[in-house]
């Protein structure tokens, strides 16, 4: 049976935690750059919903850029935007517009891809539902000149579904899968 004093004991805890930290710090390299900076996306002066006043976002969407208000989503990782169809049967359809975040009119969009027609899966499972026609277009945070950053080829969804009623952008940095799990699609985090 070995026996320490308390005294020698502490001395081989000392001596090794020397020794870890002294390779530690061998072991660690400076950064090849500076982190990035990070981006401020400030909500608008807006306060939409059909539930309560929530704070909206301004997204600039497709080219030119047409202006629409959404909700951020952590459920989600894909932009979606209303389209004009769905105040077809409104009397007023400015107001609903208005009330909608305004809404995204894919043929005035130069940029527009189309890739088809898929349901919108967040909410399922509290019944809400809806498809989109979805597409690649440009994406840019906040008003033209508040210096949020335009990515080009981005994930869009635009619907007419009123289970969502305001347009979603989608803060989840996972991929979306269309065909295969081959081939997906980056989310505007993971391409920021």
């Amino acid at each position: 049976m070995f026996h320490c004093r308390p005294r020698a004991a502490w001395y081989l805890i000392i001596t090794i935690l020397s020794l870890c930290s002294l390779s530690t710090a061998v072991a660690l390299e400076p950064r090849a750059a500076a982190p990035p900076s990070p981006i401020s996306f400030a909500p608008d002066q807006n306060w939409d919903g059909i539930d309560g006043p929530w704070s909206s976002f301004t997204l600039r969407v497709g080219t030119p850029a047409q202006y629409v208000r959404v909700f951020a989503s952590t459920g989600s990782q894909q932009t979606w935007v209303v389209l004009p169809q769905a105040c077809q049967n409104y009397p007023d359809r400015e107001q609903c517009r208005e009330a909608r975040g305004d809404d995204f009119v894919v043929n005035a969009s130069s940029t527009w891809n189309e890739i088809g027609n898929f349901h919108l899966w967040i909410g399922a499972n509290l019944g809400l539902e809806g498809i989109a026609t979805y597409g690649y277009d440009t994406v840019g945070l906040g008003m033209e000149g508040e210096g949020g950053p335009t990515l080009l080829n981005q994930t869009v969804g635009s619907y007419t579904s009123e289970d969502f009623f305001l347009g979603v952008f989608g803060l989840h940095p996972k991929p979306t899968n269309f065909s295969t799990f081959g081939e997906p699609s980056p989310s505007y985090m993971s391409n920021l």
